[in-house]
């Protein structure tokens, strides 16, 4: 369990109510849990994943690149193939990282990774390219975070 409170004080009266059901143990600031990163500031609070980012990145071998500024070009379109042939890239595994990102972190991100997990079972060059558009914009973005003060 992960308590946020804004005094310490508060933080011990909760902790105290909760000990006389359970047994636990505090293990002090929290500073990373299930990939997400989170940094405290003073009286603010940050989460974020930029790590998980840049192993995705390495993973794929990208760098960032200023040009792609959006997750998706507008007016692209990607239909079904029926003549699709095996390729070897990750195409379900980068659509199930992203997933995990989109649905932690990057709301910005959840419709284009949605709408290309609609092709995972035949996804073309140009899934592909679409894809990868979104992790380079995710990498390029990396530093962003939610403010949870």
């Amino acid at each position: 369990m992960i308590l946020f409170a804004d005094t310490d004080h508060t933080k011990q009266k909760i902790l105290k109510k909760i000990e006389v059901n359970f047994d636990i143990v505090d293990l002090g600031q929290i500073r990373k849990i299930l990939g997400v990163e989170f940094i405290l500031d003073g009286k603010r609070a940050f989460m974020s994943q930029t790590a998980y980012i840049l192993k995705l990145a390495y993973k794929y071998k990208l760098v960032p690149n200023s040009l792609v500024k959006v997750p998706a070009t507008v007016g692209t379109t990607l239909t079904r193939d029926l003549n699709v042939l095996p390729n070897e890239f990750s195409y379900r595994s980068l659509i199930g990282s992203l997933s995990f990102l989109a649905s932690r972190m990057r709301p910005d991100i959840l419709y284009s990774v949605i709408v290309l997990s609609q092709y995972n079972g035949a996804h073309t060059t140009k899934h592909v390219k679409a894809l990868m558009q979104v992790l380079q914009y995710v990498l390029n973005t990396a530093e962003y975070s939610i403010d949870m003060s």
